[in-house]
């Protein structure tokens, strides 16, 4: 069975509706987790459930654990999406991009493929709403929020100090992202087009990391709007 072949069929069985199709969408949405966490976004009374669940999950390869330690108590076991349950959500003409990419790199210079970049941010940023005259930081990250859920990769954000820190726990370009480092800054750029502001790339998935993390520094922020969520 090729890959594509065997990654459809996982996707059909893991991503339809059940406890794992909801582990795995919960770890999406919020990144690393807890039993404990995860049993109360699920709503259910029962750890062992949960566990056996995430023992099942563990075991396909879809999701890999981490040790948190704070204090001197028992640590905490985090649990978040391998690399192969990344592959399982959708990626958006992946082999496609990743071509395009890959000829655009060869027949321009350093210099006229970042001007491209550029300008694809750009239209993606107006595909998305862009952003509107007059809208303060928070309206614009409620967009941003609202827009994300939208394209199937939600974003947590989370007010920290001075600067705002946005988390994707999911990468729409996850596969062409491995082989073309240049298509992380579309996003990034297109976060900054929506928001207004400057936007830092701190953390890549593709780099080992459980999630991608963009900064928005902007001195002291107020209160995020409803719409926005902190991390569990």
């Amino acid at each position: 069975m090729d890959t594509a072949k065997r990654t459809s069929d996982d996707r059909l069985h893991y991503l339809q509706r059940g406890p794992a199709a909801d582990i795995l969408r919960l770890l999406q949405r919020h990144g690393p987790m807890s039993t404990k966490q995860l049993r109360v976004a699920l709503g259910v009374s029962s750890l062992n459930a949960v566990r056996e669940q995430l023992t099942s999950l563990t075991a396909a390869g879809l999701v890999q654990t981490s040790t948190l330690r704070q204090g001197a108590g028992r640590p905490t076991h985090l649990y978040a999406l391998s690399s192969k349950a990344q592959a399982l959500f959708p990626q958006g003409y992946d082999v496609l991009l990743k071509l395009l990419l890959a000829e655009l790199a060869d027949r321009t210079s350093q210099e006229q493929l970042q001007a491209i970049l550029a300008g694809v941010s750009t239209r993606l940023a107006a595909h998305y709403g862009g952003q509107s005259a007059g809208q303060t930081l928070q309206e614009r990250l409620a967009q941003l929020a609202r827009m994300s859920d939208e394209r199937g990769t939600p974003i947590t954000i989370v007010e920290k100090g001075n600067a705002v820190v946005l988390h994707e726990y999911s990468c729409p370009y996850f596969n062409v992202a491995q082989d073309t480092p240049n298509v992380c800054e579309l996003e990034q750029q297109m976060l900054a087009q929506v928001l207004g502001r400057p936007v830092r790339l701190a953390k890549r998935i593709v780099d080992g990391h459980a999630g991608c993390e963009f900064v928005v520094d902007d001195g002291m922020v107020n209160q995020l709007s409803p719409t926005s969520n902190e991390a569990l």
